[in-house]
């Protein structure tokens, strides 16, 4: 199993971390690591099983169970980082998880 794990910064002005396996990207803010996340994910016809891990600065986490599900990943994704994202990302990922029902 693969785990994608996002660490959400403790002040403004630290950067958000991503890290998928090994190495680490850092990004101004949540949207852009989202939109990242769905990048990595996207082209992929995932063949193992992939968990999104998110660790928060007062150092609680939440994960996902792990899935091969791409549509799943990223919508709990945006579920766990809902508070950051901003509205049109949301509604967008809202949309995209609807309609695939």
């Amino acid at each position: 199993m693969k785990r994608i794990t996002i660490k959400v910064p403790q002040t403004e002005n630290q950067k958000w971390e991503v890290t998928f396996g090994k190495g680490v990207r850092r990004r101004n803010d949540a949207s852009t690591v989202f939109l990242a996340i769905q990048r990595h994910l996207s082209p992929r016809a995932t063949n193992e099983k992939i968990a999104v891990k998110v660790k928060y600065g007062d150092g609680t986490t939440n994960e996902t169970l792990s899935s091969q599900d791409v549509r799943y990943l990223l919508y709990a994704t945006s579920c766990f980082l809902e508070d950051y994202l901003s509205p049109k990302v949301m509604l967008r990922v809202e949309r995209e998880y609807q309609k695939a029902g």
